[in-house]
């Protein structure tokens, strides 16, 4: 394959520090580190960071109970989608730990279910990282569903104002080397009818790919 194109792994891969790991374990799918996050002056961080097979990244951000509507601009880009469709329902395929939920409540959406794949993200967010994210997932505006995101998507008789994937497709293959094992079908010709046929009449669906896996 060399003879034909280049392959770099990416310079941006977030890799977990083992020396701040909080909690571990397994489950049917990959090994799950939860780390200590830390602020620029060396002081506890606001964030704890989920890694599954110590790349794939997802943070879970402090917040105080009561006060997630006092989060907003601290999501960059990532709250486009709820500008543009301003105090709708919204699906978010690959919640992970929660910080486009977040970006979405404090953009004022009216409702969320976030759908998340992996079981052990979905437990520790509802148990033992609950308190940290102020209870993010008990919000009454907030359904955490634990599924595979295009499925769940086909089969809901729901219609949303924005089906938002922000960085949903896994970085586990490129780990291990392995592009050709990671068959992925949320970004299929198929998999956009299913999006298409769940938005209301201008609704947004919103996909963003932060990086490329090899350039």
């Amino acid at each position: 394959a060399g003879r034909w194109i280049q392959l770099h792994p990416a310079g941006d891969k977030r890799l977990a520090d083992m020396s701040k790991v909080r909690y571990e374990t397994w489950n049917n799918f990959s090994k799950v580190l939860v780390t200590e996050e830390r602020s620029a002056t060396g002081g506890p961080g606001d964030k704890m960071g989920i890694f599954l097979d110590l790349a794939c990244y997802t943070p879970i951000i402090r917040v105080r109970e009561g006060e997630i509507d006092k989060t907003r601009g601290r999501f960059g880009d990532r709250i486009l989608p709820y500008l543009l469709r301003p105090g709708g329902d919204v699906a978010i395929i690959g919640s992970g730990g929660g910080r486009d939920v977040l970006a979405a409540l404090s953009s004022k959406a009216n409702r969320v279910v976030a759908v998340e794949f992996n079981p052990t993200i979905v437990e520790i967010l509802l148990g033992r990282y609950a308190e940290f994210s102020g209870r993010l997932f008990f919000d009454p505006r907030v359904r955490l569903v634990e599924a595979e995101g295009r499925n769940f998507i086909r089969v809901s008789d729901e219609l949303y104002d924005a089906i938002v994937q922000q960085n949903a497709l896994t970085q586990t293959a490129a780990v291990a080397g392995a592009f050709n094992l990671a068959e992925n079908y949320v970004l299929t010709v198929e998999g956009f009818l299913d999006y298409w046929n769940h938005l209301r009449d201008g609704g947004v669906l919103y996909i963003r790919r932060p990086y490329v896996e090899a350039i």
